[in-house]
């Protein structure tokens, strides 16, 4: 096993070199796909992801982790070494290869093996020797978690991910609407939480959202042209952000600042790209199209509107599809308020339904019931059932900072605290 799985990552890394992945596994060649010559600071573009090691046409613009800039989860050590000038180590260098060699203590990898959910998917896995196959992660895969990342960049975000907190997500997507795939979705990445064993996840490039009275770096990232329309510029430090394609003009989706409430609490926050949704949308048709469990959905409210609250641990446990990290747990905002569900919703379910690889049929029937605006009474969240605290507790603990407000967080699945913007 251990032989084809190096065989087969040797495959993949013939992308880095220009060679078309669907020439030589898998799917059969199609003829216009041989892209252009690119910069020798670009990456190269395809259009595939790897899921259990099949590739899966999207028709949005993939870099995977074998190819420059090489945002390669699996890489022991930092991707960006410390500026000072130090020994070159070979966990500096990219390599085309994924699988760390040789291998690292399970605390220097910024990944996991996925924990079967269920006895009869450990009982399939065990039969496939240990090996997913796109059919059975299609049983133990059912929930899409979106991110932003508060970094403004993928490549900031892979820095601050991989080599600064040892965490990881399936997916970048850039302003640009490049996506870089960090890991094969087999992967156990961390991300979010109770969710990890489930789920794939994306981080989308974008500074954020903030509440009242916090602080706000819009005036570094946005401005207005002169007729008044909102444009996107990256701040100076950043350089040319490493953006595959620069967007003319880079701006949000939608004019002027969005506002809109999560947990109960207003943030602020700015659209993402266009190109970031149409990418989103695609990718997650395609995840859709092999991950038949990932529903393409959004949790709602009784209003109909986007559900603006995290869900209780027994409506976290029902769900299939789409969900933001503030779904998942009630520490974090992201998306935010801007982000559009029902676009993103409509766009992928149009371009599923244009392709329909596998049997797809575009109504909400399979939609659950609507859910309460508010948390229910004698509810807990899912991160919080598996900390151990029960409603009475959070009850006492919830009427305990009530008063004392009168009076005057990572994704590995601990209960450590990591402070700092978006902590996983």
């Amino acid at each position: 096993m251990e032989k084809i799985k190096k065989v087969f990552f040797a495959a993949i890394g013939l992308l880095a070199f220009g060679v078309p992945l669907a020439c030589f596994t898998f799917v059969g060649c199609q003829s216009g796909q041989s892209g252009s010559m690119q910069s020798e600071n670009r990456p190269s573009v395809n259009d595939v992801i790897m899921v259990a090691g099949r590739a899966v046409h999207t028709g949005a613009p993939v870099v995977l982790w074998t190819e420059a800039p090489y945002y390669n989860a699996y890489a022991v050590g930092p991707r960006f070494p410390d500026p000072k000038p130090k020994a070159t180590t070979s966990a500096s260098q990219p390599s085309v290869f994924p699988i760390p060699t040789p291998k690292a203590p399970d605390d220097e990898l910024t990944y996991g093996s996925r924990r079967p959910r269920t006895p009869e998917i450990e009982k399939q896995l065990k039969d496939a020797g240990g090996h997913w196959t796109p059919e059975l992660l299609g049983q133990q895969v059912d929930q899409f978690v979106i991110h932003y990342d508060v970094c403004g960049t993928s490549k900031v975000c892979f820095r601050v991910l991989h080599d600064d907190r040892k965490l990881s997500v399936h997916f970048l997507l850039d302003l640009d609407g490049t996506i870089y795939q960090t890991l094969d979705v087999t992967e156990r990445a961390y991300h979010a939480t109770v969710a990890n064993d489930r789920s794939v996840g994306i981080e989308i490039a974008q500074i954020g959202a903030y509440q009242a009275g916090d602080f706000k770096p819009f005036a570094e990232w946005y401005h207005k042209d002169w007729l008044g329309r909102t444009r996107l510029t990256l701040p100076a430090r950043f350089g040319d952000g490493a953006l595959r394609t620069v967007p003319s003009p880079m701006a949000p989706a939608r004019n002027g600042i969005i506002r809109g409430p999560i947990n109960g609490q207003l943030y602020s926050q700015y659209d993402f790209t266009p190109q970031q949704y149409e990418s989103l949308a695609r990718l997650t048709a395609a995840l859709n199209s092999v991950l038949p469990n990932v529903k393409i959905q959004y949790p709602r409210g009784t209003d109909g509107q986007p559900l603006a609250r995290t869900l209780t641990a027994r409506e976290f446990g029902d769900w299939h599809g789409l969900l933001g990290h503030f779904h998942v747990t009630d520490r974090k905002s992201d998306p935010g308020p801007a982000f559009d569900w029902p676009g993103v919703v409509a766009r992928a379910k149009a371009i599923r339904s244009a392709t329909p690889d596998r049997e797809f049929v575009p109504t909400d029937t399979d939609l659950p019931s609507l859910l309460p605006l508010e948390m229910p009474a004698g509810e807990v969240t899912a991160d919080e059932a598996k900390a151990g605290i029960k409603p009475a507790d959070k009850a006492a603990a919830r009427a305990k900072n009530t008063a004392a407000a009168k009076g005057s967080t990572t994704d590995k699945g601990s209960s450590k605290d990591t402070s700092g913007p978006n902590r996983k």
